[in-house]
C-alpha cells in the first residue's frame, strides 16, 4: 500500500458512510477527475451531516484532506488552465479542509491547523498566481469560500498566527476583493442579496483583522495594484453598499457592519505608509460617493431604527473625519465635496443631539475643522464661485433654530453662515463692479479706480499696469519693480487674479473693522509720540482680524510709506495663518489728514486714558475719531 494512503487506523476513524469514497479519494493513483467527483460526494455527504458530526470525528477527516492536498498532486504544468470542475474541488477541498476546523475542539485547530495550513496555501497561491477565473462568479465565490472559514480560525492564536505570517496572504485577499465587486458590479452577482450582503460581511471581518498589521496591509496595496487601484476598490465597495442602504429605505445592521469595516480598514491605511491612499480616494470618486450618504445617516440616525443607534453615530462621525482628510489635500476636493450637499450634511450631522450625550463621539472636533477649511476656501476666488451655488442653497433651507444644535456647535454653524454669506457678498460686488477695475502700479499715483483697458500692463511680467509711461519708469527705478519683474505664465495670471480677489477681501475687511484700527491708531500714537505704525491683518481659520504694531518692514517697503504722501499710503502686513512669513502691501487712501487728525487727537489726551474705552471716557474724543473713519475713502492696495 502507498505511504500516501490513509492508514488503517485513520480510515477506521472515518464513519463508515463515508469511508469507500475516502478511499477513493485519498488513492494517489486515482486520476484527477476520478478524485473532483470523488471529492464532490464526499464533500456533499459531509455537508449533509456536519451538525451531527462530534469533534472527534471531525478531526478525523484532517488526514484525509492532508492527503488530498498533497502537492504531488498539484499540475505539472500551472500555466495551462484547468477545467472548470478542477478548479471547484480546488476551491472546495481548500476551502472545506479550513472549514473542518470549525468543528475541531480547539486543541486540535491549535496542533493541527499550523501544521496543515501551508498544504492549504499552496493549492490557495497557485489557483492566485495563475489568476484562473478572475471575473466569473465560480472564481469569485471560489475565492469567498476560501476567506469565509479562515474568519474563524483567527478565534485561535496559533492559527491566526500561521495565517498572518504566511507571504502574500495579502495579496490574495486584495485579489479576492477586486474578483467579488467586479462581480457584484457587472451583475454576476445581485450585491442587495442577503447571502451577497452575507459574503460581504464575512470578507469586510477579514479586512479588519487584517487592518492592524502593517504587512498585511502592504501586500493588499501591493495585491491590488498600488494605492489608486486599491482606491477604485474602496471606492466602488463604497458605492454599492451605499446603494443598498438607499434603495432599501433603511441602513441594515449587516449593511452598516460593512460600511464600518471598509471604512476602518481605510483609516488604518491613512495613518501608516500609505497615506496617499487619501489622495487616491478623493481622485476615485470618495467624496461624492460619502457626501451625499452623510445626509442619509443623518436622517436616519434623528428617529434610528432599533438597536441601530450607536451604529449611525459611528458611522457619521467616522465619515466626518475620512471628510476632515479628504478635503485636506486640495481645495478642489472642498469643493466637491460642497457641491455633493456637504454644508447640508454639515447642518444635519450637526444637529444630532446624541452626540452630546456620547463622550465617546466627539464629533465638534472634526466638524470644526471642516469650518475652518471652508472658511479658508472663502478667500480664494476660483473655490468661493464654485461654492457659491451650493452654500446659497444651504443656507436658504438651512434651520435658524438654536433648539435643534447643541450649543457649541450651534456656535460654529452660525459664525461660519455669517462669514460665508458676507464673502459671498464681497464676491458678488468684487464681481460686478471691481474684477473689470484696476488701479496704476505706481504708489504715487491717484489713479485708483479706472477701467484695465485704459491702463497698459508691463510687457514683461504682464502683472502691474501703468496709466502713463512715467509712472512704470517711476515704478521700474524708485520704487525697484525692474528687481521684481519676470515673465509669467498663464497659471501666475490666474493666480494674480485670486491674489487681487483677496486683497478686495482683505480691503473690505479693513473697512469692516475700521473704527477698532483707528482706535488702534491711536493709540499707538499716544503711547509712543510716532506715526510709524504698521496694520497687521492676522489671517486666522479664514478669518482676518486686525491690530496695529510699530513698522517692522524692509527699507523699501518703508520708502513706500514715507515722503509727502505718507498719510494717503499705510503699510499693511497680512500674517498668513501657520507661515512665519509677512505678506506687505500698501494701502492707498484719498485724504492726508487723517494721520494729522489722529496726531491731534493723541496730543489733547490727558495721561492715563485707554483708548480703546475712549467712547465712555472722552466721548467727544471718540467723536472726531468717527468723523476721520468716515473722512477716509479706502480705495485700493
Amino acid at each position: 500500500m502507498s505511504s500516501c494512503l490513509l492508514t488503517s487506523a485513520q480510515l477506521s476513524a472515518i464513519p463508515l458512510t463515508f469511508r469507500r469514497v475516502a478511499r477513493v479519494a485519498a488513492d494517489p493513483s486515482s486520476p484527477p477527475e476520478v478524485v473532483a467527483r470523488a471529492l464532490i460526494i464526499l464533500l456533499k455527504l459531509y455537508l449533509d451531516r456536519r451538525f451531527d458530526l462530534s469533534t472527534t470525528i471531525a478531526s478525523s477527516f484532517l488526514p484525509l484532506i492532508s492527503l488530498i492536498l498533497d502537492s504531488a498532486r498539484l499540475p505539472p504544468d500551472p500555466t495551462t488552465e484547468p477545467s472548470t470542475l478542477f478548479f471547484q474541488t480546488t476551491c472546495l477541498c481548500a476551502s472545506r479542509a479550513i472549514a473542518l476546523f470549525s468543528t475541531c475542539s480547539a486543541n486540535d485547530i491549535g496542533s493541527a491547523f499550523p501544521t496543515l495550513w501551508p498544504r492549504i496555501w499552496r493549492w490557495i497561491q497557485l489557483m492566485d498566481d495563475c489568476d484562473w477565473f478572475p471575473e466569473e462568479p465560480d472564481g469569485a465565490h471560489g475565492r469567498y469560500s476560501l476567506i469565509q472559514w479562515l474568519v474563524p480560525m483567527f478565534s485561535v492564536d496559533t492559527a491566526a498566527q500561521a495565517i498572518r505570517s504566511t507571504p502574500q496572504i495579502g495579496i490574495f485577499v486584495a485579489h479576492t476583493w477586486h474578483s467579488m465587486i467586479s462581480c457584484w458590479e457587472e451583475g454576476l452577482i445581485p450585491p442587495n442579496l442577503e447571502e451577497s450582503q452575507s459574503a460581504m460581511n464575512v470578507f469586510t471581518d477579514f479586512l479588519y483583522s487584517c487592518a492592524s498589521f502593517p504587512r498585511l496591509l502592504d501586500d493588499i496595496v501591493i495585491g491590488a495594484g498600488g494605492t489608486n487601484d486599491l482606491a477604485v476598490v474602496i471606492v466602488k465597495n463604497t458605492r454599492l453598499l451605499v446603494h443598498e442602504a438607499q434603495e432599501n429605505g433603511v441602513l441594515r445592521l449587516i449593511v452598516a457592519e460593512n460600511l464600518f469595516r471598509v471604512q476602518s480598514l481605510t483609516d488604518h491605511l491613512g495613518i501608516g505608509i500609505h497615506r496617499s491612499i487619501w489622495a487616491s480616494l478623493a481622485g476615485a470618486g470618495y467624496i461624492q460617493v460619502i457626501t451625499p450618504f452623510l445626509s442619509v445617516l443623518a436622517l436616519q440616525a434623528a428617529t434610528p431604527p432599533p438597536g441601530m443607534k450607536w451604529k449611525l453615530l459611528v458611522l457619521i462621525y467616522l465619515y466626518m473625519k475620512q471628510m476632515a482628510q479628504l478635503t485636506d489635500i486640495s481645495p478642489r476636493y472642498l469643493v466637491d465635496a460642497v457641491e455633493c450637499g456637504l454644508l447640508q450634511a454639515l447642518h444635519m450631522c450637526g444637529s444630532l443631539k446624541s452626540f452630546g450625550e456620547n463622550e465617546k463621539l466627539d464629533i465638534h472636533a472634526p466638524l470644526n475643522h471642516l469650518f475652518d477649511q471652508l472658511a479658508r476656501a472663502t478667500l480664494d476666488y476660483g473655490s468661493l464661485r464654485d461654492m457659491a451655488s451650493s452654500a446659497t442653497q444651504a443656507f436658504g433651507s438651512g434651520a435658524r433654530n438654536a433648539e435643534q444644535f447643541p450649543y457649541i456647535v450651534w456656535e460654529e454653524w452660525t459664525a461660519f453662515a455669517e462669514l460665508m454669506q458676507s464673502r459671498l457678498r464681497i464676491f458678488e460686488e468684487f464681481r460686478s463692479q471691481y474684477s473689470s477695475l484696476r488701479s496704476c502700479s505706481n504708489v504715487e499715483c491717484g489713479l485708483l479706480r479706472v477701467s484695465k483697458t485704459d491702463l497698459r500692463r508691463c510687457g514683461r511680467c504682464h502683472l502691474h499696469l501703468y496709466c502713463s509711461k512715467e509712472c512704470q519708469k517711476l515704478a521700474w527705478t524708485k520704487y525697484e519693480h525692474r528687481k521684481h519683474c519676470r515673465r509669467t505664465t498663464s497659471e501666475g495670471r490666474c493666480y494674480a487674479q485670486k491674489n487681487r480677489f483677496g486683497l478686495f477681501v482683505n480691503l473690505r475687511e479693513y473697512q469692516a473693522q475700521k473704527l477698532d484700527i483707528f482706535l488702534q491708531k491711536l493709540g499707538y500714537i499716544y503711547r509712543t509720540g510716532r506715526t510709524d505704525f504698521c496694520v497687521v491683518m492676522q489671517y486666522s481659520r479664514g478669518r482676518i482680524f486686525a491690530s496695529v504694531d510699530s513698522m517692522r518692514v524692509s527699507p523699501r517697503q518703508e520708502a513706500l510709506a514715507t515722503g509727502d504722501a505718507r498719510a494717503c499710503r499705510e503699510v499693511h502686513a497680512m500674517r498668513l495663518e501657520g507661515k512665519d512669513v509677512e505678506y506687505l502691501a500698501v494701502l492707498r487712501c484719498n485724504t492726508s489728514a487723517v494721520v494729522d487728525g489722529l496726531v491731534e487727537i493723541a496730543n489733547e489726551l490727558p495721561g492715563g486714558v485707554d483708548v480703546m474705552q475712549l467712547e465712555k471716557s472722552h466721548p467727544a474724543h471718540f467723536q472726531r475719531v468717527r468723523e476721520l473713519v468716515e473722512l477716509e475713502m479706502v480705495e485700493s492696495y
